[in-house]
């Protein structure tokens, strides 16, 4: 089978690149051919992967992988073009022109009442970028959505749309680089600590920051040896105030590509610890990995998922700096309180978000759509 995969994105073992990646890893894997259109990729060599925008440091520009994708789609016919998010409002056209079958990635609402649309232009225009939206779904042959929330809104706007529910996975089974042992780890904080916090900050800016910063500052006045790994918050927002709360021997930045360095940090966790914006209606694909690690997930701004998370395998606190501290503090006083919901979260990952499941999934709904075609 012959695939195009097409995202405006980035590809990788980070924040928004890992669902393509775990896909063309489970196509590629299972003998697909894949001909490669995105911003940025870092997929490890394949012989069934091809790269058509020569690797460079610098992300490619939307304009330049627009014309990639005319040049693919004229010069070879292709059993699937698989496009993600905003790509396929860019695509659709063309892959019905050669007629060829679409596969709709969604990653949100374009039109409706929780859409998300990539122009500014729907706010003058919203008419059109719902019919535009519809005219995708009527054209796909499948729209994959990575939760239920989607799934539902994705029907309020196309009740016959042909949507298959394809959830994320944990970063573990993807990440097969050295391991990172715990004193590495450890060497760069000058005193020795007792416990280990691991901080996902998705949006938020530096409001959720400075939430999460004071929150710290309070656990330390509590517990005065604690190591916290902080990912997603930028340093240029959290310097002045790390400075000024006196904590900056107890927190380590990770950038967004540091994921061998974040899995390992929550190998050791005591507490995993998940900041969400509050306007993110969707499940965030690092849910899954904050569950698979041996710690307790303590939520911040999760209401909407609970397809994912609940009561057993998740403690759900306000996102305020109060709340966040008296939910880690309560998970480090009680370690076997603690021990049950972490245990519930693992049991979850590998009943339902396995890697060998998602595989499975993915090569099946690919098999089914285009047998029927």
């Amino acid at each position: 089978m012959n695939i195009l995969f097409i995202t405006f994105g980035e590809i990788g073992l980070w924040d928004g690149g890992c669902r393509s990646y775990a896909i063309i890893r489970a196509l590629s894997d299972a003998g697909c051919r894949i001909d490669l259109i995105a911003s940025h990729s870092n997929l490890p060599e394949h012989n069934n992967i091809r790269n058509l925008i020569p690797e460079g440091r610098a992300s490619v520009r939307k304009h330049r992988l627009r014309i990639e994708v005319l040049k693919a789609i004229g010069r070879k016919s292709y059993d699937a073009v698989h496009a993600v998010d905003e790509a396929a409002l860019f695509v659709a056209q063309a892959v019905w022109f050669r007629k060829s079958h679409l596969i709709y990635d969604a990653g949100r609402c374009f039109s409706g009442p929780f859409a998300n649309p990539p122009s500014r232009l729907a706010t003058f225009f919203p008419s059109y970028f719902q019919r535009l939206e519809q005219k995708i779904i009527k054209r796909a042959l499948v729209v994959l959505v990575p939760c239920e929330t989607l799934f539902r809104d994705l029907k309020e706007v196309d009740p016959g749309a042909p949507v298959s529910l394809l959830e994320d996975i944990p970063l573990h089974a993807l990440c097969s680089g050295e391991k990172i042992g715990k004193e590495a780890l450890i060497s760069q904080f000058e005193r020795p600590q007792s416990s280990v916090v691991v901080c996902s900050v998705l949006g938020g800016g530096y409001q959720a920051v400075r939430d999460l910063l004071k929150a710290i500052r309070k656990v330390l006045d509590a517990y005065s040896n604690v190591f916290f790994f902080i990912k997603g918050a930028r340093i240029s927002d959290a310097e002045e105030l790390v400075a000024n709360l006196e904590i900056r021997e107890h927190c380590s930045f990770l950038k967004p590509d540091e994921t061998g360095v974040f899995l390992a940090a929550l190998e050791l966790a005591d507490v995993a610890l998940l900041m969400s914006d509050s306007n993110q209606r969707y499940v965030a694909a690092e849910t899954y990995t904050l569950l698979q690690a041996p710690a307790p997930l303590l939520a911040v701004h999760a209401t909407e998922w609970g397809s994912v998370l609940n009561e057993q395998n998740s403690i759900q606190v306000l996102p305020d700096s109060s709340s966040i501290a008296e939910g880690i503090i309560r998970i480090l006083r009680e370690p076997l309180f603690s021990l049950g919901i972490a245990d519930e979260g693992q049991r979850l990952i590998a009943d339902r978000y396995s890697h060998s499941s998602f595989k499975h999934k993915v090569r099946m709904i690919y098999r089914d759509i285009l047998s029927e075609k």
